[in-house]
């Protein structure tokens, strides 16, 4: 059985992310989905206080998961879906559930970023996504659901070093009945051998069994190439490798630093390297 996360905080947005992943994951494969309400104490006060209103928290997170529960009775009718409160920070939480079970994926909203920097720095979707190494599925506050029949991975043809994660792209994409459209944007003194690359990137094997294609672009602005690319082939779903914790940072580095804005259109997915 497929265990899909889904952390919410009750918002519009984390809601939209919730009936996002009912509808991606309809009609395949038995999908149980976990829905995660992290809740924190403020810090300060006596002993006596701060227990006081732990317990409200509590009873407040445990209220909101019911109450989100009855608003999608009708979406929900037939899925197996279960509940989960817990204190502290969202990404701790999820660690801490980690140490208990496994799953497939998790699944967020971003709260209106108008693009992937916003919805990545400074946020609880930028934390889980930097210190939880499960694919992390980014699902933009005004995402309509489309099925996504085609998925762009971006890369930089350099070796892939958590072949799992591939795999999962993999899995998913097989499951969607879709297809993967790799992408090299590169600039015009940095031109890419893709047969030879495809190969040596470990990216041919790892594609195996998956309808695939690659693709490259010569463009100064990697973020331009991509949503240019993005808006010609009617992507669904943008997949990026995350290589290193740094990773948020360079690529808004210098000329990169106009925002993602196809991250109010589609959702991305997270993967680590």
């Amino acid at each position: 059985m497929r265990k899909v996360l889904i952390p919410t905080d009750f918002s519009e947005s984390s809601m939209n992310a919730v009936r996002y992943a009912f509808n991606l994951f309809e009609g395949t494969e038995e999908t149980e989905y976990i829905l995660l309400n992290a809740y924190e104490v403020p810090h300060g006060g006596s002993a006596t206080m701060l227990v006081s209103i732990g317990d409200i928290l509590k009873k407040d997170s445990e209220i909101g998961l019911k109450k989100c529960l009855k608003d999608l009775a009708e979406i929900i009718k037939g899925r197996k879906v279960r509940t989960i409160s817990i204190h502290g920070d969202l990404s701790s939480a999820i660690e801490q559930l980690l140490k208990k079970e496994d799953f497939n994926g998790i699944v967020m909203g971003t709260h209106g970023a108008s693009g992937l920097k916003k919805a990545l720095i400074g946020s609880n979707t930028g934390e889980v996504v930097k210190k939880i190494k499960k694919p992390v599925l980014i699902v933009p506050h005004n995402a309509k659901y489309v099925k996504p029949d085609k998925v762009l991975l971006t890369t930089d043809f350099k070796p892939i070093r958590r072949d799992l994660q591939i795999e999962r792209l993999r899995d998913f994409t097989t499951m969607l009945n879709g297809e993967i459209m790799v992408l090299n944007v590169h600039d015009r003194r940095n031109s890419v051998d893709i047969e030879k690359a495809k190969i040596t990137s470990g990216l041919e094997a790892l594609l195996e069994g998956v309808k695939h294609s690659y693709h490259d672009i010569v463009n100064d602005d990697i973020i331009e190439g991509i949503e240019e690319f993005i808006e010609k082939n009617d992507i669904k779903i943008l997949a990026m490798i995350l290589r290193q914790l740094n990773f948020i940072d360079s690529i808004f580095h210098k000329s990169l630093t106009k925002q993602m804005t196809m991250h109010t259109k589609i959702p991305m997915l997270a993967l680590h390297d």
